[in-house]
């Protein structure tokens, strides 16, 4: 509990939330960061999210700031349900795309995901990504630069 308190304290004296929200826009559930982008056939409006899943993703993407400049989810139906109303249930195929500085990107498969277990799969996907890009720049012999990662 003193480590979670610790760790707020630190990210709001940091300057973390005033660079991620400008104007002093502190609201983390309200919209998605500019750098958070929800793209293909299923538009962001038709997931509906939660204010807590908007926190979530936006969490996520201040926690790896320094490593994605663009965070691209691209979202399609799995199935010939385009136009129904997303439900918990319904099955998505999601492919993500992490622009990281300098031109190189880590990219995913498409996967096949329940909607309402699409945030948690946004969030395990980027700290893999980060996981994968830490451990490709620190590789012995390489240039430390990649045009495109998929994992």
């Amino acid at each position: 509990m003193v480590f979670l308190s610790l760790t707020a304290l630190v990210v709001f004296k940091s300057g973390v939330v005033e660079s991620a929200f400008p104007e002093g826009k502190q609201d983390f559930g309200k919209s998605l960061l500019p750098s958070v982008a929800i793209q293909g056939m299923v538009r962001q409006k038709d997931l509906s999210f939660t204010s807590r899943e908007i926190k979530r993703i936006n969490f996520a993407a201040i926690k790896h700031r320094n490593q994605f400049e663009k965070l691209n989810f691209h979202l399609n139906y799995a199935a010939k349900s385009g136009g129904r109303a997303i439900g918990s249930e319904t099955l998505l195929v999601m492919n993500v795309q992490l622009e990281v500085d300098g031109g190189g990107e880590i990219c995913s498969w498409g996967e096949r995901v329940k909607r309402k277990d699409m945030v948690p799969e946004m969030v395990r996907y980027l700290n893999k990504a980060a996981i994968e890009l830490d451990r490709c720049q620190k590789m012995e012999g390489s240039k430390k630069t990649f045009k495109r990662l998929y994992i």
